[in-house]
């Protein structure tokens, strides 16, 4: 990211951009995404943030957090992070676990992936803030196929095709509503 594309971004004139990461650790990070850095993202957002001041408006900037299952009760971390480095909002959503995804991911990657127990095991810290809270219970709620905030949206397609209402929706218990 440079001030110029940061510029252009502004200029296209996009409600949002959403950065994703699933963990705030910068070697995790890097081993999770090779060849990726940390830094590079924070430094994506300051950048996005400094146009946007400049301007006096611009897009939403999220947090698109892929929670592990190892990041469950980190939450409150993400939270801070986005605060920090001036995103508006976090969303969250479950590793992918459709046979389409889980078939390319390493060993490690697989022992990641969240259920039901794990989210809810998660929401049983007693110092889980309130806000942490709330994203937990979409993440269930989505992860169970209870609501789905993006389905309002648009149509989520797979890199295969395959089409579904809402891209939360990454679990075997929701097959493709078609290719």
């Amino acid at each position: 990211m440079t001030e110029a594309r940061a510029e252009m971004i502004l200029d296209l004139g996009v409600n949002s951009v959403a950065m994703s990461l699933e963990t705030t650790d910068p070697e995790q990070f890097e081993k999770l995404r090779p060849r990726g850095r940390l830094n590079d993202l924070i430094e994506a957002a300051a950048k996005l943030r400094t146009a946007i001041t400049r301007r006096g408006s611009g897009p939403e900037l999220l947090l698109w957090v892929s929670l592990l299952r190892s990041q469950l009760g980190h939450i409150d971390q993400f939270l801070e992070f986005a605060e920090v480095n001036g995103f508006n909002r976090v969303e969250v959503q479950a590793l992918n676990t459709l046979p389409t995804y889980t078939r390319f991911y390493p060993a490690f990657l697989k022992d990641e992936l969240s259920d039901y127990n794990a989210i809810d095991k998660a929401l049983a810290n007693p110092n889980l803030s309130p806000a942490g809270t709330d994203l937990l219970l979409a993440l269930r709620d989505s992860f169970s196929g209870i609501s789905c905030h993006r389905m309002s949206h648009g149509l989520y397609s797979t890199f295969q095709g395959e089409a579904s209402p809402c891209g939360l929706l990454k679990v075997p218990d929701f097959p493709s509503v078609g290719s």
